[in-house]
């Protein structure tokens, strides 16, 4: 049974994710790829915050980490544009494929990183970076390479469409939904990059990638967020027929250009996105075929 070395940069919500669902999805892997998949280094910021079922004890080095000899992919989870482009970097020198969950990264320097990638020939991986488990990306680079994309908009930041399904389905006021949406853990103490639509630009950014070849100017795509949304925005939507949603759009205008927004939006109470609640995700791609 050939097993491969994972690398792990990072271990907070994502990273002890990964740790924690590890050993059911190896059975699964070594059932139908005959390859199983192993921790063997880990760097955190701050090794000395105790941390359940870890496989090997976490450092700080994140080098150390990159540079391991039995260390064959690099996962890297630390969030950021800054750290995580030199762990990136350092990943693609050392000719080891890189895993990443980090939207920022891609959608913010992704025009630095993807040369890199494309000169020292090894592979990024990034499903994880947008719409949870969604295969999205995939989708789009592989399942619909041959189609001349249309259109896609989705919901595709979870805390957000919890605070509307709460504002929706209880009349919550939009402090009381964050703050419940904060205890629960599906809000970060700093709620910027969520309720103020970053996140969700990060996200819309990286589809727009790979339905139509670039990376938009990210200081340039038009994002509002739903912080100065009411609970009366929301029964008004709903008296005329509507559910208010995050939604990114990406999509074709004219010939030669691409229009990437992320905005609140009113969308009819039939159509099958109205229907998707809580932190759940969904995206909808449009295609020519």
């Amino acid at each position: 049974m050939e097993t491969v070395g994972i690398g792990l940069v990072g271990c907070g919500t994502v990273g002890s994710g990964l740790v924690r669902n590890l050993s059911a999805a190896n059975r699964l892997l070594q059932q139908r790829l005959g390859v199983g998949l192993e921790i063997r280094a880990i760097a955190v910021r701050d090794p000395s915050k105790k941390r359940e079922g870890l496989p090997v004890p976490p450092g700080a080095d994140w080098k150390a980490v990159v540079s391991h000899p039995s260390v064959q992919i690099v996962v890297e989870l630390l969030g950021g544009t800054t750290e995580s482009f030199e762990v990136a970097k350092a990943a693609l020198a050392a000719g080891k494929p890189l895993v990443t969950a980090n939207k920022a990264l891609l959608a913010e320097r992704g025009q630095e990183l993807i040369p890199l990638a494309q000169k020292a020939r090894v592979p990024i991986y990034f499903e994880a970076s947008v719409a949870g488990g969604i295969p999205v990306l995939k989708a789009l680079r592989e399942g619909l390479v041959a189609n001349q994309l249309l259109g896609l908009h989705g919901i595709i930041n979870g805390t957000c469409n919890y605070i509307l399904s709460r504002m929706a389905e209880e009349g919550s006021s939009f402090a009381a939904a964050l703050q419940q949406a904060k205890e629960l853990g599906y809000a970060e103490a700093d709620d910027r990059l969520d309720v103020d639509g970053i996140d969700a630009a990060h996200k819309a950014a990286i589809l727009c990638l790979l339905a139509y070849g670039f990376l938009p100017p990210f200081a340039k795509v038009p994002v509002e967020g739903i912080r100065k949304l009411e609970a009366q925005d929301v029964s008004f939507a709903r008296q005329l027929g509507y559910v208010i949603k995050l939604l990114a759009v990406v999509r074709p205008v004219g010939s030669d250009r691409v229009d990437v927004r992320v905005a609140p939006t009113l969308i009819p109470a039939r159509h099958p996105m109205a229907s998707v609640h809580g932190v759940f995700n969904a995206v909808s791609l449009v295609g020519n075929l």
